[in-house]
């Protein structure tokens, strides 16, 4: 059960509830993926290429591949540096800022291959039709409902060429799986011209409602000794495998191989070919 700190503190759990309710807090912000946390996936996670690893071996000798969920183009990236030509799709603005920001960064070969665009993994309709679609760091969470997730393979089933694949992941909860995330803390650290961050990390699960929260602290000093304090939180859904088969199966997908790599849970369905 949720404590009542966090009932009255919206997601906030444990001692980021407390946190939430100090006046010392500059910003509560809403969405952990856009405003000022925009930068905060990337800033920590971005040069983690793990996943697209486990993409390579699906990539298309030809055709467009649709990376769903795209953020800051960690993934996007990444598989267009390879050669693939690639479409972000991505809600957050913020998220679509910072990520032709890091593409600016690439070389033009890279550059040329990538493009990006806005809009809802679960309500897109876009003129290109691809050989891949992918949908990785367990983004697919981010759908709270079954619904959504209904929705999703819809949409992706429309967008998908005769035998094209759409490969997707989860975390990995099941046999008691999900204890080692929960109470799941760590504290992280970031130096640039301008001042130091540190961030406070917390992750609680609540199996009875098959969610789990994220909550995240961040505190920025600048070395003018300017302080600035914001907090988020992000709750996603634990979605069980049967439930993601349902889905394919209603969509016309064949779920043709899953496998597990460290906690994460990998589906990789296809199109009926021609």
């Amino acid at each position: 059960m949720r404590d009542a700190n966090e009932e009255k503190s919206g997601g906030y759990h444990g001692i980021f509830a407390k946190l939430s309710q100090l006046e010392i807090i500059d910003r509560l912000e809403g969405d952990l993926y856009d405003g000022q946390f925009a930068d905060f996936w990337d800033r920590y996670n971005g040069n983690d290429l793990s996943d697209v690893g486990h993409l390579v071996r699906f990539l298309p000798k030809e055709g467009r591949v649709l990376d769903l969920a795209s953020g800051s183009g960690r993934i996007g990236i990444g598989l267009a540096r390879l050669g693939a030509r690639v479409d972000g799709l991505e809600l957050s603005s913020g998220m679509l800022g910072l990520a032709r920001e890091c593409l600016a960064a690439e070389p033009a070969d890279v550059r040329e291959r990538l493009r990006f665009f806005q809009g809802n993994m679960c309500e897109f309709t876009l003129e290109d039709r691809y050989d891949l679609v992918v949908l990785g760091t367990t983004s697919i969470s981010l759908l709270l409902t079954a619904d959504e997730r209904r929705r999703l393979f819809e949409c992706v089933r429309r967008h998908l060429n005769p035998g094209g694949k759409f490969v997707f992941n989860v975390v990995d909860f099941s046999g008691g799986r999900w204890k080692n995330f929960d109470h799941y803390h760590d504290v992280l650290s970031h130096e640039d011209k301008d001042g130091q961050e540190f961030v406070i990390l917390g992750q609680r699960v609540f199996p009875d409602e098959m969610r789990f929260t994220l909550n995240v602290y961040r505190e920025f000093v600048g070395w003018d000794g300017e302080t600035r304090r914001s907090m988020s939180s992000s709750t996603k859904a634990w979605i069980e495998p049967e439930e993601l088969r349902r889905h394919a199966a209603a969509t016309g997908l064949a779920m043709v191989e899953e496998f597990h790599a460290d906690d994460t849970h990998y589906f990789v369905t296809a199109a009926p070919g021609n």
